[in-house]
């Protein structure tokens, strides 16, 4: 088994799959986990949990098919004017409307994905950390209190945010009474998502 982020954010699993097809004796199963960062961890430790429970290929690819269904994030990113200026992002403007664009864009805003689909929806746009923060907690009681699905893992990835992640688990940790994992967000992802990020993802149980 292969596990890799969402094709619809990177083309390493077209990669994979195009790798696989060189190993003729070798059945290797790739597995688009329609999204990114933590999840792919929770993913990949879920389906290690249902191969050593002896379950046969079939019912491990169709158990990670649901769990990917499941799966939920909401996640802050750094502000869309910093991530021009860092150059994650590239937009063609012309420069007396420069200025006016800067400010129309000094926003934080608050994504959310589930479902298996790697499209973002915009949940909120937040002048500032705290708000953005606050805003992914009340997203969170929301999605706990409305889904009939029970937890299997829960944690919160962070770019330079260690204060402020282990608060949120603190208080996640009282609330929900489970262990929640706090990790430092991979190279690759904070580049994306630029400093003073910080998601918190829930693999529900199926």
């Amino acid at each position: 088994y292969s596990i890799h982020i969402s094709e619809g954010f990177s083309q390493t699993v077209v990669n994979a799959r195009s790798a696989a097809k060189r190993f003729i004796d070798i059945d290797i199963n790739i597995i688009d986990s329609g999204t990114s960062g933590q999840a792919l961890l929770m993913l990949a430790l879920a389906l290690q949990e249902k191969i050593n429970s002896g379950a046969s290929t079939q019912d491990c690819l169709e158990y990670i098919a649901k769990l990917i269904k499941e799966n939920w994030l909401v996640v802050t990113i750094t502000s869309i004017k910093t991530l021009l200026v860092l150059g994650a992002i590239t937009l063609n403007v012309e420069a007396a409307y420069a200025g006016l664009l800067a400010e129309v864009l000094n926003f934080r805003p608050v994504l959310e994905i589930c479902g298996g689909s790697p499209n973002f929806k915009l949940i909120k746009r937040a002048d500032l950390l705290s708000e953005a923060l606050q805003t992914l907690e009340d997203r969170l009681k929301i999605v706990l209190k409305t889904s009939k699905l029970k937890i299997k893992m829960i944690g919160v990835s962070h770019s330079r945010l260690d204060k402020e992640a282990d608060a949120i688990r603190q208080r996640l940790e009282v609330d929900l009474k489970i262990p929640v994992w706090v990790q430092q967000g991979s190279a690759v992802l904070c580049t994306h998502l630029g400093p003073q990020s910080l998601g918190i993802n829930v693999l529900f149980d199926v």
